[in-house]
């Protein structure tokens, strides 16, 4: 995105922005409106259901259940073309399924011990300071903690809500900071973070190999979620793969057999396949109305 702003017309786009900044803080709706809400049902339903069921699994959190979210909600998606330039939809799913990831990854901390995410990881390092033992005993050794616990995240969630609606309108003042600066912080944080994983400048270079390659990607219309999440969960994979074969001797036939594995591979089916079925159903309706 930091190359593809910084060959498109910056001062054009700068006014545009500075045009719509202008026209939101006229505009005295915070909340959304009533065909606004009934939009985003569906998504948000979605993104929460994703949003646990990644947030569950060890090692993946918010970021990556929202691009998962934002994938499927396109693809069953009556407006699909909006998403990508501010869809209502796509910021529903993201954010349910980005909260929703909290709660799956909590779930697999406090019952197993396996840190969801980083926050957790954080969690589980400082109940451990405080001599608390992490795992399936401490369900039932601590319940009142852990119940505890969870009535402290709802009233977070309920404090953060008034907090948002309050600070909306301030925050749309910080749209109206120019494209180049945004761009230059973007690119210098993301040096930084290269840099920092192995103190190895080899790694800056591949960032912006990946950078130029993801530019001609959008130059070019070719979707970056699925090698996003390639990337992000290709080794994750790999790894799972080679322990279920340990554990079947060899046999692929236990990635097809198991309830919880037939269940999923049910719903990637039906996420690739929705677009053909529903393009189907699409024609169908058509030719009934032209008959």
């Amino acid at each position: 995105p930091v190359f593809d702003s910084a060959t498109a017309k910056v001062i054009k786009a700068d006014l545009e922005k500075k045009k719509d900044i202008v026209d939101l803080k006229d505009k005295e709706r915070v909340l959304p409106t009533k065909e606004e809400h009934k939009r985003m049902t569906i998504p948000g339903l979605i993104g929460s259901v994703i949003g646990v069921l990644v947030g569950i699994v060890p090692g993946t959190g918010g970021d990556i259940s929202a691009l998962i979210s934002w994938d499927v909600c396109k693809r069953v998606s009556r407006h699909p073309e909006e998403f990508g330039d501010g869809s209502v939809e796509g910021l529903a799913t993201t954010c349910a399924s980005n909260n929703a990831s909290i709660g799956g990854a909590l779930t697999t901390a406090l019952a197993l011990g396996i840190p969801g995410d980083g926050n957790t990881a954080v969690l589980l390092g400082a109940l451990t300071m405080y001599g608390m033992v992490t795992g399936p005993t401490l369900l039932s050794n601590s319940a009142p903690f852990v119940c505890r616990l969870y009535i402290i995240m709802i009233i977070a969630n309920l404090i953060i809500l008034p907090l948002g609606l309050l600070s909306a309108k301030a925050c749309i003042r910080l749209l109206s900071i120019k494209s180049q600066y945004i761009q230059m912080a973007v690119l210098l944080i993301c040096c930084v973070g290269a840099y920092s994983m192995n103190r190895n400048y080899t790694d800056v270079i591949v960032m912006f190999i990946a950078g130029i390659c993801g530019f001609f990607f959008r130059k070019y219309d070719y979707p970056l979620g699925p090698m996003i999440l390639g990337l992000l969960l290709g080794d994750m994979c790999e790894t799972n793969l080679r322990r279920t074969l340990m554990l079947s001797n060899g046999s692929y036939l236990q990635l097809f057999t198991g309830p919880i594995s037939i269940g999923l591979i049910v719903l990637i089916l039906l996420a690739i396949g929705w677009p053909f079925i529903s393009n189907l159903f699409q024609k169908k309706k058509n030719k009934k109305v032209e008959g």
